[in-house]
């Protein structure tokens, strides 16, 4: 009995190994021969609620070089709006902010802000020029004459038109100069004020036809705000 017990089984095992595989490969074959299947999808039931749309971002490199900041275009002449660090004036420089920088001038040092343009220069200076009612004889206006003076001389320039301002109590000179530069007739604009000791002038050179162009805007916006102290009115003998 132990015999056709176990051959019996023996029998049994095969029977169902080969029943097994038959039922494999129909799977297979039925994998085979479905067609594929694409799952969409599914948009959230939230009413107005939109699907997060996917963005890619470049792979982050951390010792990438930063692309350098573009100057402005040299034909940008659009208004900015400029104020001294103080307060005292406002203007607005053409295209872009203005490089400010400090340098020495015998015992005073002048603060200037510039924006350079083809043919043509944009600048304000401000300097402790010295006046004191109080040590110096004259007024105030006859002092702001003598340094004006000055700063043509210093460019050995000529003037060719000028009119006295007057903004509250601070004496104002506007006027128009030409002078030499590489064997070229160039021009100077502006307009000098003496604001309390300081004397602030507002400036525009280089190509006589640029600057007829380009300086009007520029000056006209300048302006002493009210934190501007008038120089001192009194008068010395």
């Amino acid at each position: 009995m132990d015999k056709i017990a176990i051959l019996v089984a023996i029998v049994l095992a095969f029977v169902g190994y080969k029943l097994i595989g038959d039922q494999f490969k129909k799977i297979q074959e039925a994998q085979k021969n479905a067609p594929p299947v694409v799952v969409q999808p599914v948009a959230p039931m939230i009413p107005g609620l939109k699907p997060i749309p996917t963005v890619q971002f470049p792979p982050f490199n951390p010792f990438a070089r930063r692309p350098p900041v573009p100057e402005p275009a040299a034909d940008d002449f659009t208004p900015v709006s400029f104020e001294s660090h103080d307060g005292l004036y406002a203007v607005k420089f053409p295209g872009r902010k203005p490089t400010s920088v400090q340098f020495p001038v015998f015992e005073t040092v002048v603060i200037r802000h510039h924006v350079p343009k083809p043919e043509t220069l944009f600048e304000i200076d401000d300097y402790d020029c010295g006046w004191d009612a109080a040590g110096r004889p004259g007024t105030a206006r006859e002092w702001l004459k003598k340094a004006h003076q000055s700063q043509l001389d210093g460019m050995n320039a000529r003037e060719e038109a000028t009119k006295e301002l007057t903004v509250g109590n601070a004496p104002g000179i506007a006027f128009e100069a030409l002078y030499s530069k590489d064997d070229r007739v160039r021009a100077w604009y502006g307009k000098v004020y003496l604001v309390g000791s300081r004397l602030v002038t507002v400036s525009v050179y280089g190509d006589p036809n640029v600057v007829a162009q380009r300086a009007y805007p520029f000056l006209g916006s300048f302006e002493l705000t009210p934190k501007a102290k008038p120089a001192p009115t009194r008068t010395i003998d």
